[in-house]
């Protein structure tokens, strides 16, 4: 979600050429970056208790892995350049570029390589998740799983606006 947001705002930026939609788009690319870590550290620490290693080279820890290095990639990119309608522009067409990987890593890629998460391709489901199947949620987890997944998405639009409002002020008083 947050890395579409990035894109939807870098193309605004594109057509428009107003750099507030760049700073829009480098804060919701941050804090989905901010947010895929988190994720990251707290699959490891999952991982560990139920695989016995807090890395295994699973299809989705290594999408992801390669996700966030896209992403840490844009935000070298932005930091390597002083000039702000050029970061703007180049980052604007990299943010674009790097979400078209995102379904892939994401969704696809997971799915289509043996690996240890529900839905894989050794898995004959489709992950507890979509699954209609016997290895689906039992209610009670689907509601914690839809409640934590409606809080974790308000709790990033409830940061993404406070960064967005803090660094559109920062850049109107500089």
């Amino acid at each position: 979600l947050a890395y579409l947001i990035s894109m939807i705002y870098a193309i605004q930026f594109l057509r428009k050429r107003d750099l507030k939609y760049d700073i829009l788009a480098s804060n919701s690319a941050y804090l989905g970056t901010i947010f895929t870590i988190l994720a990251t550290v707290t699959g490891m620490i999952w991982a560990k208790f139920n695989w016995g290693a807090f890395w295994n080279w699973d299809p989705r820890q290594t999408s992801i892995f390669i996700l966030l290095m896209i992403y840490f990639a844009y935000f070298v990119l932005r930091a390597s350049i002083d000039n702000k309608e050029l970061k703007a522009r180049l980052s604007s067409v990299y943010s674009i570029i790097a979400f078209v990987t995102v379904p892939f890593l994401v969704f696809v890629l997971p799915r289509i390589v043996s690996g240890l998460h529900p839905g894989s391709a050794n898995d004959n489901t489709s992950g507890p998740i979509l699954s209609g199947g016997s290895d689906q949620l039992n209610l009670n987890k689907q509601i914690v799983f839809s409640l934590a997944l409606a809080s974790f998405t308000l709790l990033f639009f409830w940061i993404l606006n406070i960064l967005n409002r803090f660094k559109l002020l920062r850049e109107k008083y500089d």
